[in-house]
């Protein structure tokens, strides 16, 4: 059996407690140097191959995946400007002038920070890009949200909605008091 397989088996096994480390697992397996595209392109038509014999393992993956990204906080990708809804305008004022002093601590809670954990190469955004269009098309086809967990995407919106309201109305707060 391979590796790809067995790490498929066991992100399905725990979709309903997911741990970075075994997705983690999944994309070290599947990285390549971005100087071998067709090596990253048989990878990926592996990993295909594997959802496509085996389609609980693409509803494993889905499930999972939403599941952690529920876990994480997600407000640190939907601001650019660093301040965050869910402190209150003043306090994340006060926290980024006080990042000039003190650098700021990674909070282990966010999307961010499982993406920089996930991947965790300079060279991963070429090894993505030399994956072919028509197979990442064909990779989200398989692995896509089953009828039985669209409750998750609805869980995830309404996380995003919640932040996305609390930051608008931060600054809202903020533009009226000045």
């Amino acid at each position: 059996m391979s590796e790809l397989k067995r790490i498929l088996q066991q992100i399905t096994a725990l979709s309903d407690v997911p741990d970075p480390a075994v997705l983690k697992r999944l994309i070290d397996e599947l990285r390549v140097s971005d100087k071998e595209p067709a090596l990253a392109n048989e990878k990926i038509q592996s990993l295909i191959d594997i959802i496509h014999q085996h389609p609980e393992y693409g509803d494993g993956l889905s499930s999972f995946v939403l599941k952690l990204i529920i876990q994480y906080r997600q407000i640190a990708l939907y601001t650019d400007t660093g301040i965050m809804s869910d402190q209150g305008f003043f306090n994340s004022l006060r926290r980024l002038i006080g990042h000039r002093f003190l650098p700021l601590l990674p909070q282990d809670d966010s999307v961010v920070e499982l993406v920089g954990y996930l991947f965790n190469k300079r060279s991963d955004e070429r090894w993505l890009a030399n994956i072919e269009k028509e197979k990442w098309d064909k990779l989200v086809e398989l692995v896509r949200v089953e009828e039985k967990h669209l409750n998750l995407v609805a869980t995830a919106k309404k996380q995003y909605s919640k932040r996305h309201y609390h930051f608008v109305l931060s600054h809202q707060r903020y533009r009226l008091a000045s």
